[in-house]
């Protein structure tokens, strides 16, 4: 339930109307004659029967003086003299039983009966504390003379109040500054104007030894005034003449007489004057301070001296002194505060916290909770910390410091300071120094271990015990069990490695395997160095151990893979060896058969063209072989690195489709496409073309007589950005074992037997190259029903936006300017060593008239030829008998009249990296053999269209 509150300015009001009631002491006080006169008064004056005055507590009305009602207290809740002091004013109720405030009253329901109630605020420091109020059991009307006269006698009341407040008030303070002055040791005296003690305080007689009655008429002892060192001082003024300057002073100096001794007593006092402003007197304080005086003399004395003492000391010496009241003071420093702290010695005598405000701003919370705990417990506190002196330099001291309270409460510190910054350096390089040390030791799980040759017993560190498999610390392991430990297989060598460190050498280096109590056995490198006496004999050794099993893990990775990187090595250079040795007879085979085949001047007969056809057809064959087995090779060694991009599926496919069309027309096949017309997805587009080509002839030619093949794209969750292409076909299927064994290289899964053109490799790069496109390649199939190959790679958006359905511009048809019959003949020079393949050449270029090829057999005859003719275009091969293709072409290059010829690789080494370091090495192009005759020709002509290299 939420709880009301007061107004902020209401709750206030009670409080302090509670306070001001209870700082009058009225409450449940005995009658007093004058507040009873006043009740009096107030029931004449109004002719009612009875009167009260009543103070207003927090839940009570309590009646102070009445007449004509027996009466003493009332709850709070409802009374009217509670009104009254809520209301702050004077309130009249003409018929009570009538009016719903007090119609239910006990006093009006019950006797006395009361009918009638006037009432006036009792205001007491601006608060009402209560009422004076007349009552009646006769409804009645008040004059207002006799209302007046009811507020004039509330207001006698207060004012009673406040000159017994005030009575009260006086009486504390003069009690308050007697205790003060007793409590201080002061005397309070006064004089006439004509100074002589009328009166003086009891404290006189203390401090004096003499009773202050024997003074009074005296006069005022006069003196010269002093210094704080208990010396006259220099002007030779005296206390007297301090006196009828008529001002007031304070705590001048004097000497004075007592019983026994002699005195210093300082002196504050004030003039008294009559109304006209003449000096009648002088009222004052008087202190013996003559401790404090001879103490400070004192203090002086041993100042100079330890100033003396400490004037060649290393440090700073120091005394601060801190009150009671908490200030603190330095009482000396030494001159040595200057090279110390970079301070004079009134720097700090003037302000204590000079030092704090040098100390470096990382140490002074520190240095400050050390000192306090220091003050606190009163003991020596030794510190070590940082301070900035004023010109930037930081310097490390060193402070030692003792505390002693004295009588008077205070707390005197001795201290010293020193720098030790030199020292501190050296201690912060070697703890840097050392704990590199461990965490190299950590990082490297190094441990130190030590020999004592004369007792036999090894002692290892923390670390050499974990790597032996034993509790730190491991007292009393010897050499003896140390080498029981070690595999016996290893032990014969570590003794020998021992003995010979100790009899020879001095030092040891020797790997062993440890057996352990947990029962492995680790590998632990030791590196010890034998340390001998002044006769040169060995007292001992000391070095390092660390486990070493897994870097020897490592070792033995490194090897494996070195093995294998040679194995990968040897594998590639083989396949290099087969894939030139076999393109190279290839080159002969294909580029002589399609030179036949495109002979139309000397025709074949039908019979011999489908022999040639076959010829062509299975050096076709062996040629993919031969690439997919260096595709697989390639993929296997991650030497393929796709050019991911966005690219246009439905035009790749369009492309797969122009080789895929013939061989499905062969075997009455339809090919139905579902691609939508704006198909983009992120892929490498050569290896996407080749992905999709493999699947088409896979689909093709496992598929039944006159089927039909279907590539569908679509993109089956837009959120997720993903698209998929499909190839469907309506062949025999697989079953799941075959599913699970359909990517294996060379498992063809039985179709060697039905005589079906293939080699198995194709949809396992299909596959690779799917995965290195960051996508998948799956086969679905109920074994009955033909398969369902799926291609799922990322689809992206189109990169001409809006503009997707556009026709891209073609670029324009090519012109060949040799074609002209008067136009001179195009350059070409071959370099080739194998002589088949020149002369392939040559029949290649022999029925194109407007070029002339020349050819040379190696590298230097190449080069010469190169520089005489200047040709429009070079075709080299890598692999030369005296010099490579590459240093051919660099040799070009590096001549300014042959710098920028159009050089093209023509190579049986079909490998990428081959590839990618002919064109680093400067070729403009690579073309592999064996040549596709009709495409070289169509190649040439654009090459030559296009000149030298720009």
């Amino acid at each position: 339930m939420p709880v009301k509150l007061e107004p902020l300015s209401a709750a206030h009001t009670e409080v302090r109307r509670l306070a001001v009631l209870h700082g009058t002491g009225l409450l449940d006080s005995p009658n007093e004659a004058c507040f009873d006169a006043l009740v009096h008064c107030a029931a004449q004056l109004t002719g009612c029967t009875a009167a009260l005055m009543t103070l207003c507590d927090a839940d009570r009305l309590w009646v102070k003086a009445r007449v004509g009602i027996e009466l003493q207290q009332t709850t709070r809740h409802g009374a009217f003299c509670a009104h009254v002091v809520d209301a702050n004013q004077v309130l009249e109720v003409h018929d009570a039983p009538n009016d719903a405030r007090f119609a239910g009253h006990p006093l009006v329901t019950g006797a006395p009966h009361v009918r009638y109630c006037a009432g006036a605020p009792l205001l007491l420091d601006g608060v009402a504390i209560g009422s004076l109020c007349v009552i009646d059991t006769v409804p009645r009307h008040l004059s207002e003379a006799q209302l007046g006269a009811l507020q004039w006698l509330a207001k006698s009341a207060c004012e009673i109040l406040q000159m017994r407040q005030r009575s009260a008030d006086s009486d504390t303070e003069r009690r308050r500054l007697l205790d003060f002055a007793r409590a201080s040791g002061d005397w309070m005296w006064e004089t006439d104007a004509q100074l002589r003690y009328t009166w003086i305080s009891g404290a006189y007689d203390a401090v004096i030894g003499e009773p202050s009655t024997a003074q009074l008429g005296t006069a005022l002892c006069d003196g010269p005034l002093l210094d704080g060192a208990g010396q006259a001082l220099g002007d030779g003024s005296q206390l007297h003449d301090l006196l009828r300057a008529g001002q007031p002073f304070s705590r001048a100096l004097i000497e004075q007489s007592g019983a026994d001794r002699r005195l210093v007593v300082s002196l504050s006092a004030v003039p008294v004057t009559d109304a006209g402003g003449r000096t009648t007197g002088w009222r004052g304080t008087a202190r013996d301070v003559t401790g404090p005086i001879r103490e400070a003399e004192l203090q002086r004395s041993q100042n100079e001296l330890l100033a003396q003492v400490s004037a060649n000391m290393p440090g700073l010496i120091y005394r601060f002194r801190r009150d009671p009241d908490g200030q603190g003071r330095f009482e000396f420093v030494n001159q040595q505060v200057g090279r110390v702290l970079g301070l004079t010695p009134a720097d700090i005598l003037g302000e204590p916290r000079a030092i704090y405000k040098l100390v470096h701003a990382d140490d002074v919370a520190a240095l400050e909770h050390r000192i306090e705990e220091a003050d606190r417990l009163q003991q020596p506190a030794d510190l070590e910390y940082r301070v900035v002196h004023k010109d930037g330099r930081e310097r490390w001291v060193s402070s030692h410091s003792s505390r002693r309270r004295m009588p008077d409460g205070c707390l005197v510190t001795h201290g010293f300071i020193v720098d030790i910054t030199e020292r501190k350096q050296f201690e912060l390089a070697l703890r840097e120094s050392e704990q590199r040390w461990e965490i190299a030791a950590n990082a490297t799980g190094i441990g130190i271990a030590q020999l004592d040759l004369a007792t036999g017993l090894l002692q290892f560190d923390a670390r050499a015990c974990a790597s032996h498999g034993l509790q730190h610390p491991h007292p009393g392991h010897s050499l003896a069990d140390w080498m029981e430990s070690i595999h016996p297989e290893d032990r014969d060598a570590a003794k020998a490695a021992l003995a010979e460190a100790l009899g020879q050498r001095g030092r040891m280096e020797a790997r062993y395997r440890f057996c352990r109590a947990d029962g492995t056995t680790p590998w632990l490198e030791v590196v010890a160095q034998a340390v001998h006496d002044s006769q040169g004999r060995a007292i001992s050794m000391i070095g390092t151990c660390r486990d070493v099993t897994a870097q020897m893990a490592v070792d033995a990775l490194r090897r494996d893979k070195e093995s294998a990187e040679r194995a990968s090595r040897a594998k590639t250079e083989f396949l290099s060896r087969v894939s030139h040795e076999l393109r190279t007879p290839l080159n002969g085979i294909l580029g002589f058969a399609q030179l036949m085949a495109l002979d139309r001047q000397h025709v074949l007969p039908e019979v011999q063209q489908r022999r040639l056809e076959g010829v062509e057809r299975s050096g076709q064959h062996l040629l993919a072989l031969v690439n997919d087995v260096l595709d697989i090779a390639r993929i296997e060694r991650d030497d393929f690195a796709p050019r991911l991009q966005a690219v246009d599926v439905a035009d790749v496919i369009a492309r797969a489709l122009v080789s895929a069309r013939p061989l499905a027309a062969a075997r009455g096949m339809r090919i139905d496409v579902h691609v939508p017309a704006s198909c983009w997805a992120l892929a490498d587009e050569r290896s996407l073309e080749q992905v999709l080509a493999n699947l088409l002839s896979n689909a093709i030619k496992f598929n039944r007589e006159r089927g039909r093949v279907r590539i569908v794209a679509d993109q089956p969750d837009a959120h997720a950005r993903r698209l998929r292409v499909s190839v469907v076909d309506e062949g025999p299927g697989l079953s799941t074992a075959q599913q699970t064994e359909l990517f294996q290289p060379f498992n063809r899964l039985g179709a060697e037997r039905r005589r079906i053109d293939g080699n198995g490799l194709g949809l396992v790069i299909a596959r690779q190259l799917a995965l290195a496109m960051q996508g998948t390649l799956d086969v679905n199939s109920d074994g009955s029903n033909g398969c369902c190959f799926t291609l799922d790679i990322q689809a992206v958006a189109s990169p001409h936006g809006a503009n997707d359905d556009e026709t891209p511009t073609q670029p324009a048809a090519l012109v060949d300017e040799s074609s002209s019959p008067d136009a001179p003949k195009r350059q070409v020079l071959y370099i080739e060593d194998e002589a088949l393949n020149r002369v392939l050449m040559e029949e290649v270029f022999r029925q194109q008239t407007e070029w002339q090829l020349h050819t040379a057999s190696d590298g230097a005859e190449g080069i010469a030829l190169a520089r005489e003719l200047l040709p429009d275009l070079l075709l080299i091969d890598i692999n030369l008998p005296d010099m490579s293709g590459l240093a051919v072409v660099q040799s070009l290059r590096g001549d300014t009249r042959t710098a920028e010829l159009h050089c093209i690789a023509l190579s049986a080494d079909a490998l990428h990296e081959q590839m990618e370091t002919a064109r680093n090495a400067g070729f403009d192009d690579y073309w592999t053999k064996p040549i596709d005759v009709a495409q070289l020709m169509r190649t040439l002509a654009g090459t030559l269209s296009r000149g030298r290299r720009s």
